[in-house]
This record gives structure tokens, sequence and C-alpha cells, in this order.
């Protein structure tokens, strides 16, 4: 779908970062090891930055 946005030497490339990062985005963070990265990501960009909420260290 994006091919015609690269230019035709760097479609190789493109390929190869895209795969990568797409690899990236399904492995489970080790500070977060319940959600997947693309999961931790989208709720770091939805929540409100006006609320605070406390990170309890000691609960599991």
């Amino acid at each position: 779908m994006l091919r015609f946005f690269i230019h035709p030497t760097l479609q190789i490339p493109f390929y190869i970062f895209m795969g990568i990062f797409g690899l990236l985005m399904i492995v489970r963070p080790s500070t977060n090891p319940k959600k997947r990265m693309y999961e931790a990501l989208l709720l770091t960009l939805v929540r409100k930055k006006s609320t605070y909420c406390a990170i309890d260290r000691d609960q599991e």
C-alpha cells in the first residue's frame, strides 16, 4: 500500500524495517508483561494527561 510513497531504491530496506518494526510491536515489554507493545503504546497515547494514577511497586 505504501510502495507508491517510497523511492524504488529504498523499497527493500523499507520492507525489512517495517517487518522488524512489526515484530517488535507484538513483543511483550518487560515493564508491562501483561500487554503487548502496541497495546502499551496505545494506552500511553490515549490516557488522560491531567489524571494522576499512582503505581504501587509492591503489588504484583
